[in-house]
């Protein structure tokens, strides 16, 4: 009976969580990936009653699908699949089912008395024949159940907010992250898969530029696909992107110049204010600029560490509109990394780094990258 129920259950909840959300979604997934595999591999373990008591199978249940589960998406990521919703669903589910056959098999082979049961009859505590120590202990374990049962529904139905991110990614043709391009003749295109996943918490308009070493005139990039508005050569919009939404799509990259060793980038642009984004750029053989964004507040945490070298005189600018709005000089010698703030008016900021007279950071304001290094020989297209 709890095998059929198992297997039942399995199937019912694979609909179930597909066509819900929220606090019933999580509720169904728990089940579904933190019980129900543990407990259909245990009973193909131990088909026995004696094996293992009612309270170490359910402990090993839990137990097992906390180890299983992984082990299925990690077998899942060498497939052309991926560790994707609806591939996992279904190997969750062909695994149990599996179980619970190969358990109802084992379960045959010995006597109907030794065989594992369950017994849907609850026991009827009588509380007037018990000892003074008996109820105080039954008394405690009911209300750490109902303290427990109470904390997990809060969980579900109050949870606290997440981190606000988007992810932003590229694939190669088969969706994994191989095949990617190394050489591009000038003349010819690449394609890639291209990914957006907003966990922003509102919907969100997405710029994405295309770029070859920092030029985006050095790189066509073309795209057809849902939400997808084209703004020039190089650069399309993805529109309005639902929260928890993920966009995907084949984008065709064409670089228009011609070298080795080129830097082919994607820059996302979205509009919501920088927090807590990392700038990072060389200075010197050993040394480092690093800036720590907050462009809602207006200040940025900057980080020099002069390396071998033993003086650096570096300047940043703050660029708002392409109009100049604050600017800092500092000069940092040996001695290890210093950290200066510096203030700007909140808004979207792009900034700049110097290094005396070199530009050793050119920040496009972009909130996330991905890049290729490629070479790109001259094609049929050359001269």
């Amino acid at each position: 009976m709890d095998l059929v129920l198992t297997a039942a259950l399995s199937c019912l909840m694979l609909p179930l969580a597909w066509m819900t959300e929220g606090a019933v979604r999580i509720v169904l997934g728990s089940a579904f990936v933190l019980f129900l595999p543990g407990y259909a591999l245990v009973a193909a373990l131990y088909p026995l009653r004696r094996s293992v008591d009612t309270i170490e199978r359910l402990a090993l249940s839990f137990g097992t699908s906390i180890a299983v589960v992984p082990l299925i998406g990690l077998g899942l990521n060498y497939t052309t699949w991926g560790i994707r919703l609806t591939p996992v669903m279904l190997s969750v589910l062909a695994f149990n089912v599996t179980m619970c056959a190969v358990a109802a098999y084992r379960r045959s082979k010995v006597p109907r008395t030794d065989r594992f049961s369950v017994s849907f009859r609850f026991p009827r505590l009588d509380w007037q024949a018990m000892a003074l120590k008996d109820r105080v202990i039954t008394g405690v374990l009911i209300a750490s159940i109902a303290f427990a049962a109470g904390s997990i529904i809060f969980v579900i139905t109050a949870p606290r907010e997440g981190e606000r991110f988007t992810e932003f990614y590229i694939l190669g043709l088969g969706g994994m992250a191989t095949g990617y391009p190394d050489e591009i003749a000038l003349g010819d295109s690449a394609r890639l898969v291209l990914g957006i996943a907003n966990h922003e918490g509102q919907p969100l308009s997405y710029t994405i530029e295309g770029r070859l070493d920092g030029s985006p005139d050095a790189l066509a990039v073309s795209v057809v696909g849902p939400l997808v508005e084209a703004v020039d050569g190089s650069t399309f919009v993805v529109q309005d992107l639902a929260d928890e939404a993920e966009w995907e799509s084949i984008i065709e990259v064409r670089p228009l110049v011609a070298g080795d060793g080129l830097k082919a980038e994607l820059l996302l642009f979205s509009p919501r204010l920088r927090t807590d984004t990392h700038l990072r750029t060389s200075l010197g053989e050993a040394g480092y600029v690093q800036l720590v964004v907050d462009e809602q507040d207006g200040k940025a945490n900057v980080t020099v560490s002069p390396g071998d070298q033993l003086r650096h005189e570096c300047r940043i600018e703050a660029w708002q509109d392409a109009e100049l709005v604050a600017i800092a000089s500092f000069v940092v010698e040996e001695g290890g990394a210093r950290t200066h703030e510096f203030t700007f008016p909140p808004a979207e900021t792009a900034f700049r780094v110097y290094d005396g007279d070199s530009l050793v950071l050119n920040d496009c304001g972009e909130e996330l990258s991905v890049h290729l290094w490629i070479d790109v020989p001259q094609g049929s297209q050359a001269g």
